[in-house]
């Protein structure tokens, strides 16, 4: 199957992996209460890269508690995460396991910074690439840019991307589960993997 064009957050063509929770792909995700209350999920990746799609997937998961982007609340600052000292009483007050899609946080800082700041969450990272040819195509449709801005997507790609590889080879590299748009949306042990790693 495809989902097509994937990330507005109302995609009726997201249905297949939004179904692909079915409690039991995700039984290792959580374990017991400790870890729901001690470990962070993040879902990241550039803009139109399927992160939404992913995120609410996971939310499927009644073990799992998801926090999307937004441009004001009481996680996020203009899509940005607030400080970690700021939200550790939220964070800690959810029951459930909290899954999080900082994705603008790699224009701003690196991929391993973000990961350092909330390193006593034991946090875990799906990032998720995309082509940038369908990336582009997606962004274009999706916020009617023009043809000029080609050169400005592809410079975030890069750069999001490299952030992302910098981070592998760093110190919490096996934090980081990376997956291909294509690759998750087309083959069902895809996805299953995933959610064993996180």
């Amino acid at each position: 199957p495809s989902l097509g064009d994937l990330g507005t957050g109302h995609e009726p063509q997201a249905a297949w992996l939004i179904r692909a929770i079915d409690g039991r792909s995700s039984e290792n995700i959580v374990q017991n209460d400790f870890v729901i209350r001690n470990k962070l999920i993040l879902v990241m990746g550039m803009q139109r890269s399927g992160t939404t799609a992913l995120l609410y997937a996971l939310g499927q998961d009644p073990a799992l508690h998801i926090e999307n982007e937004s441009p004001e609340g009481p996680i996020y600052d203009n899509y940005r995460l607030r400080p970690e000292p700021e939200i550790r009483s939220i964070l800690w007050g959810f029951r459930r396991r909290v899954v999080l899609k900082p994705v603008v946080e790699v224009e701003y800082r690196e991929l391993e910074e973000v990961l350092e700041e909330f390193r006593s969450y034991q946090p875990k990272v799906a990032w998720i690439y995309r082509d940038p040819v369908n990336v582009w195509s997606s962004a274009k449709r999706t916020f009617s840019l023009p043809p000029d801005e080609f050169d400005a997507w592809l410079a975030k790609w890069v750069n999001g991307n490299a952030s992302a590889l910098r981070a592998i080879r760093g110190s919490m590299g096996d934090k980081i589960g990376v997956v291909r748009y294509e690759d998750l949306i087309n083959h069902r042990p895809v996805f299953d993997e995933l959610c064993r790693f996180l």
